[in-house]
C-alpha cells in the first residue's frame, strides 16, 4: 500500500518515503524459516499419519501467520515521508494513524541533503547489484 497523495497539501512534494529498516523482518522471517523446517522434518523422519500432520501443520500456518506475515504487514504500512513542507509518519493496517510536524527552513535543508546521500547511496548500490 503506498502513501497517499491526498494527505500532501498543493504546493508539497515528497522528497524522501521510507519504512521501517528491514531489519525489523529478520526475526519473523527465522520464525518462518523454522516453522517450515519443522514440518518438513516431521514429514520426513516421523511415521505419522495424515491427521497428526494436518494438525501440525496447521499450527505452523497458525504460528507463521501471527508471527511472520503479521508484523511484515505492519512493516509495510508504515511510513516515513519526508516532503519539502513537513515529516509525516503514519502507521496502521485497519485504520491508520499519522503524525505530521512542519520542517523550518534549516531542517528543510538537511532532509534535502539526506534525501540526496540516501538518492546517490541507492544508485550506487543498483550499480553494484547490476555487475
Amino acid at each position: 500500500m503506498g502513501f497517499p497523495e491526498s494527505v500532501l497539501t498543493k504546493d508539497e512534494q515528497v522528497v524522501l518515503h521510507l519504512h521501517p529498516h528491514w531489519k525489523a523482518l529478520f526475526l519473523p522471517v527465522v520464525w518462518f524459516v523454522l516453522a517450515l523446517a519443522a514440518v518438513i522434518a516431521l514429514a520426513i523422519f516421523t511415521s505419522w499419519g495424515l491427521i497428526p500432520m494436518l494438525i501440525v501443520a496447521g499450527v505452523a500456518l497458525v504460528v507463521v501467520l501471527v508471527v511472520t506475515v503479521w508484523p511484515w504487514i505492519k512493516w509495510r504500512t508504515t511510513h516515513y515521508v519526508f516532503t519539502n513542507e513537513r515529516v509525516i509518519m503514519r502507521s496502521g493496517v485497519f485504520s491508520r494513524s499519522g503524525q505530521g510536524h512542519p520542517a523550518r527552513a534549516r531542517q528543510r535543508r538537511v532532509v534535502l541533503a539526506l534525501a540526496v546521500r540516501a538518492d546517490a547511496r541507492l544508485r550506487h548500490a543498483d550499480d553494484r547489484v547490476g555487475r
